[in-house]
């Protein structure tokens, strides 16, 4: 009972606005505002503290409660400060929602390591969006570069900035300051590769030319080249290609599936020219006499060729003279089961006296 007595005297004492001394605590109630104190001296409180509290070896204990005590509190007034034992941290309420409070350096130190759980910005106090961790904004203005450095600690060092998912690496791009080269990684690999000169490699980390790709190309829209260019393996277009100048090719060039580049002024399907020699032919005839054959020949054509006899490839024989020879073509179908093309071909002496040769023609066969 002597407690209760005690504590009573003490509530009245605070009310009437006298000295208090409770154990070794002194509390002192002004009209200006209150004194709680261990250390003696000054007994009026702080001019701008309605609340003033003095210790040298205890501090002060607010509420403490879980998340779920604190989010059953009814209509909580903003400003109000709890310690939420959930999360080992202060929370206050901002008048729409608890917050946490951040106090003092958030920064934590690990070794060498400097660390911290929540955004970061520098140049900047927003964020792009909740799940921008750093933000780095400029203030220098007008067209002034701004942002920030990554600094190697010598000249052929590797300035290095990378991603990774779990820890996991996934891409990282780096200045290697010894080959002047800024590199693009992905895989473990350089895949991308621009040097101090701007030369461009893509799948190669030693670029010869303002863009040097190493392996297939595929270019889906529009391509502009206004110099030269070079292409090592070979070059695959679906569409169309213009050489306003020059264009060389020092190897094949298979266009449209192989239907050839002869221009076509009746149809917009390009042509396609086929070169072959026909099989040896006996010629034995008497003075104005003709025989009939056929010549068949392959060329991949899509519908029947035209076709045109040229010059004698090879010949044997000594009867008569082989110029009087003609090789007329004639009657061509196309087989559209193998893709051959076969003609009736009809072979005449125009020579008063007979003969007797072996004889190949050259000929051409254009068509689609």
């Amino acid at each position: 009972m002597k407690t209760s007595t005690k504590l009573y005297l003490c509530f009245a004492f605070i009310l009437s606005g006298n000295i208090i001394f409770a154990q070794t605590a002194k509390v002192v109630d002004t009209p200006d505002g209150t004194v709680i104190s261990t250390i003696g001296g000054n007994e009026i409180p702080h001019s701008t503290a309605i609340l003033d509290i003095r210790s040298t070896n205890k501090g002060i204990l607010l509420p403490r409660m879980t998340t779920a005590n604190r989010d059953v509190i009814s209509v909580p007034t903003a400003g109000l400060l709890i310690y939420n034992t959930s999360t080992n941290q202060f929370n206050y309420h901002n008048g729409s929602s608890w917050q946490v409070a951040s106090l003092g350096n958030q920064w934590g130190v690990n070794g060498s390591v400097l660390h911290h759980s929540g955004q970061v910005g520098v140049g900047t106090s927003t964020m792009t969006n909740a799940n921008t961790f750093l933000t780095v904004r400029g203030n220098l203005g007008g067209t002034n570069l701004e942002g920030m450095y990554i600094d190697a600690s010598s000249t052929t060092g590797k300035a290095f900035y990378g991603y990774s998912v779990n820890d996991s690496s996934r891409a990282y791009h780096y200045y290697d300051g010894s080959t002047s080269k800024w590199n693009l990684a992905m895989g473990g690999l350089d895949r991308i590769t621009v040097t101090s000169s701007g030369f461009v490699g893509i799948g190669t980390t030693s670029p010869t030319y303002r863009l040097s790709v190493g392996g297939s190309t595929y270019i889906s829209g529009g391509a502009y080249i206004a110099s030269t260019s070079f292409i090592g393996d070979y070059l695959e277009v679906d569409g169309s290609i213009y050489g306003y100048n020059n264009l060389s090719v020092s190897g094949v060039a298979t266009i449209k599936g192989g239907k050839g580049v002869a221009y076509n002024a009746s149809s917009s399907q390009n042509l396609r020219i086929f070169r072959f020699t026909t099989d040896y032919i006996h010629v034995a005839l008497a003075a104005h006499a003709s025989t009939s054959t056929t010549v068949t020949f392959a060329g991949g054509f899509t519908s029947t060729p035209y076709v045109m006899v040229g010059d004698i490839d090879l010949s044997g024989g000594t009867a008569g003279e082989l110029h009087r020879v003609i090789l007329v073509l004639s009657g061509c179908s196309l087989n559209t089961t193998n893709g051959d093309t076969t003609c009736n071909a009809k072979l005449i002496n125009t020579d008063n006296s007979s003969l007797d040769y072996s004889i190949r023609w050259n000929c051409v066969a254009i068509g689609y």
